[in-house]
């Protein structure tokens, strides 16, 4: 793994490849990083993103974040890319993304009031506007969602 980092995220893609969304504590910014199947050294994306939590790779291989560094919005790289092609803003704080096992649902948690948004997937921009992601649950007691399960082969 990288070293001098903080591992936020992870996910599987359909090969079993592992990513991880890491931030870089002393430079504010981070990127994700592959490990191959049974691999122990992985390779950084070159992705630039500001402090992502999370990370959703989905099955045609888009990776998804979120970013927290001031940004709070989802980015969408789509194979190949090392800069979204699409960011979508999320009110509070978003901490961590899943998508449905049929992948037509995305859901992020806030870090902020317990918020958990939803939105279809894959993300649009109509009209040069994003999506708007709906509140669907609002956790009660500490008000904080800090994390989700992996999401692959769940359904919501």
């Amino acid at each position: 793994m990288t070293p001098g980092v903080e591992a936020d995220g992870l996910d599987f893609d359909t090969k079993g490849n592992l990513y991880v969304a890491y931030r870089l504590q002393s430079k504010g910014s981070g990127s994700i990083e592959e490990f191959p199947l049974g691999s122990s050294q992985g390779t950084i994306l070159g992705m630039s993103i500001n402090q992502p939590q999370s990370v959703v790779v989905t099955n045609t291989g888009t990776i998804l974040t979120v970013e927290t560094g001031g940004t709070n919005r989802i980015d969408v790289f789509p194979p190949g890319y090392e800069e979204p092609t699409l960011e979508v803003g999320v009110r509070d704080a978003p901490t961590q993304i899943a998508i449905t096992r049929d992948q037509h649902s995305l859901w992020v948690s806030s870090f902020a009031k317990g918020r958990i948004f939803s939105s279809p997937y894959p993300l649009l921009n109509p009209n040069g506007s994003p999506n708007v992601l709906h509140e669907k649950i609002r956790v009660k007691g500490y008000g904080i969602v800090q994390g989700m399960a992996l999401s692959n082969g769940q359904v919501f």
